[in-house]
């Protein structure tokens, strides 16, 4: 049995394909098992992949492909890939981003000797030409479930990339996302919850490349706003659902508006005239009111539903951009 199993949807990428794998082979943890999903991509990136992969020929044996016959999504090839992994530990790695070498070594190395079930660590956010950010969770809520709460309130990150998890916690999620959009935080929810020993390692370690031509960046029109605003309530469905089965919809009342807010705020980018407003009031209508009680809100956001309930937001919109 490997240590550490790594999952890679692989959906055109060629132009990245090579800083990702090269980061992936030259890990110093020896005992790893890449999982690469190719999920039709349209591009060369699996040809770019098969030359790579043969620079590295004591890596070969180590790597599974898997090819999906259609388009199917990131959500789906992560289960495709989770089928394949036989690592007593699993992460994830999307094929645009890096990982430092040490990455995987000193995230199980810490996950062995302290009998951790989960251990994420710090991540870079660069783009061509410099780091953007910095960040890294600096903190557990000890209560129980707690952290379920802080991701609903994005106090706690909700990526799979940067969490090495035990792979029977795996075997516990009974809800998965359909969507590309907020597909992560379903699946870290259910796995904070099941999780024993969560922890995390003060080191960043995974750079998360800021691509020009990936999904939250490609919002230029009313209506991709619009699908984009509906997946992430499509994939939210999802972590209702886990919330009700385990009867925590009461508990995290507060939270759950709180991240309801954060998709509703995303509908503002629509709002190009007075009577696009509509389409923000239209979503989670419960939440139109800024004076709505709720500790989690930020001011910026209240101000921003202000604006919104007075219709003025795009006349300052508008102002915003001219001077």
């Amino acid at each position: 049995m490997p240590k550490v199993s790594v999952i890679i949807p692989v959906y055109n990428t060629e132009k990245y394909i090579e800083r990702c794998a090269v980061s992936l082979f030259e890990q110093t943890l020896d005992d790893i098992q890449y999982i690469f999903v190719d999920d039709c991509s349209e591009d060369h990136s699996m040809n770019e992949l098969y030359k790579i992969l043969e620079r590295y020929p004591k890596r070969r044996e180590q790597v599974t492909f898997c090819h999906h016959e259609k388009n199917l999504g990131i959500p789906a090839a992560r289960r495709t890939g989770l089928a394949k992994a036989q690592g007593d530990y699993v992460i994830h790695c999307d094929s645009d981003d890096w990982v430092d070498k040490d990455a995987y070594r000193l995230m199980y190395e810490k996950a062995l000797d302290e009998g951790d079930d989960i251990v994420s660590c710090g991540w870079y956010i660069p783009n061509d030409n410099t780091i953007l950010a910095d960040s890294n969770d600096t903190y557990i809520n000890p209560i129980p479930g707690g952290v379920v709460g802080d991701i609903l309130t994005q106090r706690y990150s909700s990526w799979v990339w940067n969490k090495l998890v035990k792979r029977s916690l795996y075997d516990q999620i009974l809800f998965f996302p359909t969507k590309n959009v907020l597909e992560d935080m379903c699946v870290v929810i259910q796995l904070y919850y099941y999780s024993a020993k969560p922890s995390i390692l003060n080191q960043s370690l995974y750079y998360y490349y800021f691509n020009p031509n990936s999904i939250t960046n490609k919002l230029e029109t009313k209506e991709k706003i619009l699908d984009f605003v509906q997946e992430m309530k499509e994939n939210f469905e999802c972590v209702r659902k886990f919330l009700q089965a385990n009867s925590l919809q009461e508990r995290f009342h507060y939270e759950i508006e709180c991240y309801k807010y954060y998709i509703k705020n995303w509908m503002r980018y629509a709002v190009r005239n007075v009577s696009d407003i509509k389409l923000w009031q239209e979503v989670y209508p419960q939440l139109n009111n800024p004076f709505h009680r709720n500790p989690y809100f930020r001011s910026r956001d209240r101000f921003m539903a202000l604006l919104l309930s007075l219709r003025i937001y795009p006349l300052i919109k508008a102002l915003i951009r001219k001077y």
